[in-house]
Parts: structure tokens; sequence; C-alpha cells
């Protein structure tokens, strides 16, 4: 079935966490079960054809058959944790020589190398993660 994260997201302003509510306790968002979608769709658009595979898995207790919108290879596995941490170091050991006063407005070469240096780890991935998508399309 078709989802929107545009209109659901988007439009609606609903946060990402109240459907993928382990995201931050795992690496990956997940499906979310089909009472997180009856919640509102309990009472909301219960008229709209597009909804029936919703309330036919809630009756049934069988997962709701969705649409993939995109499909990684197996091997194509991101886990945040190791960005974050990795940039994180470089941000916490100049927050602290910047609190203990180290930088000055002439001399702020640390503050400067560790954005820098987190920028450079956002390119990265950027470069990873569009050429497994890219391998999925070949």
């Amino acid at each position: 079935m078709p989802y929107s994260h545009a209109l659901h997201a988007g439009e609606m302003g609903i946060d990402c966490r109240y459907c993928h509510n382990t995201v931050d306790r795992t690496a990956a968002a997940g499906v979310p079960p089909t009472d997180t979608c009856m919640n509102c769709h309990e009472l909301l658009r219960r008229d709209r054809e597009k909804l029936i595979p919703v309330f036919e898995s809630h009756a049934t207790g069988m997962p709701v058959p969705w649409q993939r919108i995109h499909d990684l290879p197996d091997f194509a596995y991101f886990n945040h944790s190791a960005h974050v941490i990795g940039g994180l170091i470089p941000v916490a050991v100049v927050t602290a020589k910047a609190l203990r006063g180290a930088y000055t407005a002439d001399e702020h070469r640390g503050v400067t190398y560790a954005a820098m240096y987190w920028h450079f780890l956002d390119g990265i991935w950027l470069v990873m993660f569009l050429s497994m998508i890219a391998a999925t399309w070949l």
C-alpha cells in the first residue's frame, strides 16, 4: 500500500518519532505497527479506499503490505552512532578548550578545524549513501 511521508510528516507535521518510536534507541527506524496508524485512523478518514489495507490489517492482525519506496542492498546499512560519535569527540574537545579560554578572537583555528572535520564526515556519508542508492539502480 502506498504511504505519503510528505502528507503525514510534512503537511500534517506529525513528528517522525510518533510512528518510528524506536528510532532514538535503535540504528534503524523500522516499520510501525498497524495500531500506530489506527490511533488516528480509528476516527479519521475511515471512508478512504486507500486505507482498506490498514483496517484489514487491524482486524486480522496481519501486517500491512507496505509499498517500498527504496530498497537498499543487504550490505547497505548505516548506523548513525559512528557518525555522531566521530563528529562529537572533536567538538567536545574544542568546547572544553574554549571553556578554559584557549581560543580568542584572533586564535580560533581549533574551532575552525572541528567544524571542517564535522563537514568532512557529512561529505563522506553523503558520497557513501548516494553510491549505495545508485548501486540499486544499476
